[in-house]
């Protein structure tokens, strides 16, 4: 189900009610290599830490998937339900293959499909992660409109009000999104997730694949208020970013 619509809505703050929280269980040796055990533990903890607040939605790759996960999870009653769903996927990073819910200004969802690269092409194959955006928002019965900018959820960080922070090496880059400028992605992003104000900051941490996601950076924790990442020791590489930021 495709929907085409104006910008009239609005990207919610992580923090305000939502209906359910979507993962992907982790499946995937070379990003899980000699770990995949521990993998499994602490996802089974983070899943069922979750549903004791909301009902939680896990992608499996198939049945058989399906059947390890869920041997896993057997035990006591919880209060929100955990449904795993077979979409298959090339890796685990919900965050950042997911769609983006919206509200539009009667309150209903709808979902941006962004396009997904692999975070600038590193990692492939990634057909299966681009398309789990289009089928989670077809199980969620929400309309989606796919969109050709690439963007990954972890490049994005809103208040709810009308602000957005992003760093440049991780939207403005030549791997992602070639020929757009500043302005351009501000505009677009406008449009699409409702802000009136980007703050842009200009790096990432060392070793980041992501190529500096603002979500290892700063978040924000209430509308006006912001969680920051902070190295004291000078000798660090990350020192001098985390103080630029």
């Amino acid at each position: 189900m495709t929907r085409r619509w104006t910008p009239a809505q609005r990207m919610p703050a992580e923090w305000e009610p939502h209906a359910a929280t979507w993962l992907a269980w982790p499946h995937n040796p070379d990003t899980w290599p000699g770990c995949m055990d521990f993998a499994d533990s602490e996802f089974r903890t983070l899943v069922e830490t979750i549903a004791t607040f909301e009902p939680v939605k896990v992608l499996v790759n198939d049945a058989e998937h399906a059947r390890r996960v869920a041997a896993q999870l057997k035990g006591p009653a919880r209060a929100h339900p955990i449904e795993l769903l077979e979409v298959p996927t090339d890796d685990a990073w919900m965050r950042d293959i997911g769609p983006t819910f919206v509200e539009d200004p009667r309150g209903c969802l709808l979902a941006i499909d962004w396009t997904f690269n692999s975070w600038g092409g590193k990692y492939p194959p990634w057909e299966l992660d681009d398309a789990t955006a289009s089928r989670v928002a077809e199980l969620a019965g929400v309309p989606s409109q796919r969109v050709k900018l690439v963007v990954e959820g972890g490049a994005l960080e809103v208040d709810g009000q009308g602000t957005l922070l992003a760093t440049r090496p991780s939207l403005l880059c030549e791997t992602r999104n070639p020929g757009i400028d500043e302005a351009r992605m501000e505009r677009q992003l406008s449009e699409l997730l409702g802000v009136s104000r980007v703050v842009w900051l200009d790096g990432g941490i060392e070793g980041d694949d992501t190529d500096g996601h603002i979500d290892d950076i700063a978040r924000f924790v209430g509308p006006t208020r912001v969680v920051c990442a902070v190295e004291h020791d000078l000798r660090d590489p990350n020192h001098a970013v985390l103080a630029a930021c």
